[in-house]
């Protein structure tokens, strides 16, 4: 009886076991024709427990839309030795405008930056394009002792502030040490699992194609406050490390705001219904930070006028839309510049609508300009000057 029974495990045991080959086989060759499964991550991320994601070493590919190449430390910028000897080294810290999306290498502003230096001062200066697109200040902060001390700099370009604005579906999901270090385990054991592909077909059944969260409230990846604070930690470990500090901001293309600002006059003009019109159109970059800020207005102002309906929004694990503009950052910003003796560079004195790729990347145009502000800056402030 014993044996009958361990012989009709045995059996269902491998026809379970051939079953769930036959259809791993089944679902490659299915998803490898219609592509139905879930997406994995791109193959440029390579998830960290304390700076949720870094760029993978030594690669080339697409990232967004960006053909890069990265050197051994995960970084779009030509191989450089720890070991500086008598070389001029300055650190850019910041997100995709500092990466460069929508550029060429040579394009971005870090390479046209050394190219000034190199033609006005000759070879002995390094510009390293430490830009990691969907960065936040919060990961700036942390990027900066656990990478970017090692690098020996003389100076650091500090640009961070879209990526903090942009939504989060609730606190817990802000960048924080937790989050990370939580997301950083399912992301891990999640990659074993999805190698399997009757794994990925479950997963699809369960929670559908969208695994991202809907965003409903107006929580950010770095409040404000945080904001803050971080741009202080940043200048605070610099100041320890004797290494100067040039803070950056950069505004929202102009044109994006034009709604904003349109409706925001009307409704100081006493008319709000024209204000509800010039809102309930279909540009999405900024429409639920406008509705909400329209409809706070409606509320504690008693405007005669009915509230837009609130936009809901994806999250990806960069973020949701921005809630804030890039203005109200920057002004955050600029006080902790101030606060440090640190220099402040506002782009939006010299940038306009032409020179945006996009909704706030800078065209080849954009970023020759960046980098011709930063070479004023930092010649007329003396940082280089042992480069005389």
């Amino acid at each position: 009886m014993a044996g009958r029974k361990i012989s009709g495990w045995a059996a269902a045991t491998v026809s379970t076991l051939l079953f769930v080959a036959v259809l791993e086989v089944g679902l490659r060759v299915i998803e490898l024709k219609f592509g139905f499964l879930p997406a994995e991550p791109p193959q440029w991320i390579k998830f960290s427990p304390t700076l949720h994601f870094e760029i993978q070493p030594n690669i080339k590919c697409s990232i967004f839309y960006t053909l890069a190449e990265t050197n051994s430390y995960g970084l779009r910028n030509p191989e450089f030795s720890l070991e500086k000897r008598d070389t001029f080294r300055i650190v850019c810290l910041g997100n995709s405008c500092t990466f460069g999306n929508l550029l060429h290498t040579e394009e971005t502003y870090c390479r046209k930056l050394e190219s000034l230096f190199r033609q006005r001062f000759g070879g002995k200066i390094q510009v390293i394009n430490a830009g990691i697109p969907g960065y936040t200040s919060y990961q700036g902060s942390v990027f900066l002792n656990e990478r970017a001390l090692s690098y020996k700099p003389d100076l650091l370009i500090v640009s961070y502030g879209f990526n903090d604005r942009r939504a989060a579906p609730d606190s817990s999901r802000s960048d924080s040490p937790g989050y990370f270090r939580h997301y950083h385990s399912t992301q891990k054991m999640l990659s074993i699992l999805r190698r399997s592909y009757t794994y990925r077909l479950i997963e699809l059944a369960v929670l559908g194609k969208e695994r991202t969260p809907i965003i409903k409230g107006y929580n950010v990846r770095v409040d404000s406050v945080k904001y803050g604070e971080n741009l202080r930690d940043i200048a605070r470990t610099a100041g320890e490390n004797s290494i100067p500090v040039v803070y950056m901001g950069i505004p929202d293309n102009p044109r994006l705001l034009r709604r904003y600002k349109a409706s925001q006059r009307l409704l100081n003009e006493g008319k709000p219904e024209a204000a509800r019109q010039v809102l309930s159109g279909a540009d999405r970059f900024f429409s639920r930070m406008e509705r909400r800020r329209f409809n706070q207005r409606v509320l504690t102002e008693k405007l005669p006028v009915e509230p837009l309906p609130e936009i809901d929004d994806v999250m990806t694990f960069l973020g949701g839309l921005p809630i804030y503009t890039g203005d109200e950052y920057n002004d955050i910003m600029a006080k902790a510049a101030e606060e440090f003796n640190s220099h402040y560079v506002d782009l939006g004195t010299v940038l306009t609508e032409e020179h945006y790729a996009d909704f706030i990347h800078f065209n080849p145009k954009g970023a020759e300009i960046t980098a011709v502000e930063l070479f004023k800056v930092i010649v007329e402030k003396g940082y280089a000057e042992r480069l005389k």
